[in-house]
């Protein structure tokens, strides 16, 4: 979790939170529903990319993120 300062008190709460959010939404999969993991989507993109040019905050993706969901989306959506 680049974006989360190593300073940050909190940081292994926070990754770990979005770890278990992950998990439960996986868990969730059925027939007729599918998940779109976004997390391992920007893992894989922050692999090249740093978290900095990729989100307008912590929370939000920019614009150049926000086209690889779209992308992620669409593609699971034509399958």
């Amino acid at each position: 979790m680049d974006y989360i300062l190593a300073t940050d008190k909190n940081k292994s709460f926070y990754v770990s939170n979005m770890q278990g959010y992950k998990d439960q939404l996986l868990q969730l999969e059925t027939t007729g529903i599918v998940n779109l993991d976004m997390t391992t989507l920007t893992d894989a993109i922050y692999l090249r990319k740093k978290a900095k040019d990729c989100i307008a905050n912590p929370l939000h993706p920019n614009d150049y993120l926000a086209r690889w969901y779209a992308q992620a989306l669409t593609a699971l959506l034509q399958n």
